[in-house]
């Protein structure tokens, strides 16, 4: 084929191509829902996962006083009964190194990195302030673990607001903003194919992020004794702005086993761990440790 052949040729491909591309159908826009709906067919999915147990790793980036960044990784277990019961265990070859947890009425921080100084902090949840966790480095109360990871059910309208709040739509599905304690809001992003939760942000009274989760890599979860199945996100990045720091959570195995109540026997874990110092931050001036 000559030259001008296979320019024209050429010409003729781009200009199908162009034409192709412009005739494309664009992306179904997103329907408008209503808040009832949402929250009926996101909670399909977390409705079943009650109680969870789980494997994986965990990776920590933060910065010190002086500006210079950290990293700490560790194997991870986790174990959830809703609505308030926690464990978050980090540990390598064995060793536990920070158990993090709580139940219904208390939660806890028992850190064993320090050889010579490991201490266990423990609090009333509805005594529990920023400062206070600033304190001991507790970036996020530990049972809002729970709604972090996606697991936590959204509240019926009705349940817990006097009107139903309303949803907005967006490119790939839809935001709604929950009210948090302290005058902050939960605000999540969900996918308007699964209604399941991409991003889950608490946004302070200052309007500020305080902590805000990526969710992502969601597979099917079997459950024991159960024909459904559910799905559960295994990859869970976690921010902290304020603090420069954040948390990477990858999962490799997820089940609905209960967990023993003794996992959340806070006396017991101590008698077991042996923190050289318990300190109780109910009891205590903060910023002031004896």
């Amino acid at each position: 084929m000559s030259r001008r052949g296979l320019l024209v040729a050429s010409l003729c491909v781009s200009a199908a191509a162009l034409s192709g591309c412009a005739s494309a159908k664009k992306a179904a826009p997103v329907e408008a829902i209503e808040y009832g709906e949402l929250a009926e067919r996101y909670n399909e999915r977390t409705q079943l996962l009650g109680v969870l147990r789980g494997r994986g790793v965990v990776n920590f980036r933060w910065h010190d006083a002086k500006g210079i960044e950290h990293w700490e990784q560790g194997n991870l277990d986790i174990q959830i009964a809703q609505p308030s019961r926690v464990v978050f265990r980090v540990h390598k070859l064995g060793e536990t190194y920070l158990w993090v947890g709580c139940d219904e009425e208390r939660y806890w921080m028992i850190d064993l990195l320090r050889d010579e100084e490991t201490v266990a902090y423990v609090g009333r949840h509805d005594a529990l302030t920023d400062e206070k966790a600033r304190q001991i480095g507790l970036l996020v109360p530990p049972r809002e673990l729970i709604t972090l990871m996606g697991v936590r059910s959204l509240p019926m309208a009705g349940e817990a607001h006097e009107e139903a709040p309303e949803v907005m739509t967006t490119e790939e599905g839809w935001r709604v903003v929950l009210p948090a304690l302290h005058g902050a809001q939960w605000v999540y992003e969900i996918d308007a194919i699964d209604a399941r939760p991409t991003a889950i942000e608490l946004v302070g009274a200052d309007e500020e992020t305080a902590v805000k989760a990526t969710l992502s890599d969601y597979l099917a979860i079997h459950l024991t004794g159960n024909a459904a199945l559910t799905h559960l996100a295994m990859q869970v990045d976690i921010a902290y702005p304020a603090a420069g720091a954040t948390m990477r959570i990858d999962m490799d195995s997820v089940n609905d086993r209960a967990p023993k109540d003794s996992a959340f026997d806070f006396e017991r874990l101590i008698e077991i761990l042996r923190p050289k110092q318990v300190i109780d931050l109910d009891a205590v001036e903060v910023g002031v440790q004896e």
